[in-house]
């Protein structure tokens, strides 16, 4: 996925649209001796995508307009709350040993890497700080 997201013309092993669809493209992501299909969550066993998954992805696109108008704000909201986990990992720390070092509980941790409540401005800076870590802002 960082792949996805940060390289400008990601090669199609990685990325590919689906010929015939309205949009749907098929995310490769290589695992044990199966692709996973980011779309419908199914592993694909051979080159050809069976068609009633087609249908199907693209029957999920048009019925979930909520989905699909909030899904680059919450998609933001949850790769902030992964980097948090991994920066965390990283470190070596449990969360309950995060949530001793910011003072509060380890439910508190759990809720912020689980993105089950948005985290402030404030609780960011001391969770970097609890890790030894700096937060920049920045409005490009």
């Amino acid at each position: 996925m960082q792949l996805i997201e940060e390289i400008e013309k990601v090669p199609e092993i990685y990325l590919k649209k689906l010929n015939g669809t309205d949009n749907i493209w098929e995310i490769r992501i290589q695992a044990s001796s199966n692709n996973f299909i980011a779309t419908n969550g199914f592993c694909k066993k051979s080159q050809k995508t069976p068609p009633s998954e087609i249908v199907l992805a693209e029957k999920r696109k048009a019925s979930d307009k909520a989905f699909a108008k909030n899904y680059d704000e919450n998609y933001t909201d949850f790769k902030v709350s992964v980097m948090l986990r991994e920066l965390r990992e990283k470190a070596g720390l449990t969360q309950e040993e995060l949530a001793n070092k910011m003072h509060t509980q380890k439910s508190a941790i759990s809720r912020i890497e689980n993105k089950s409540e948005n985290i402030r401005v404030a609780t960011l800076f001391k969770f970097a700080t609890a890790l030894g870590k700096t937060v920049q802002i920045r409005i490009a």
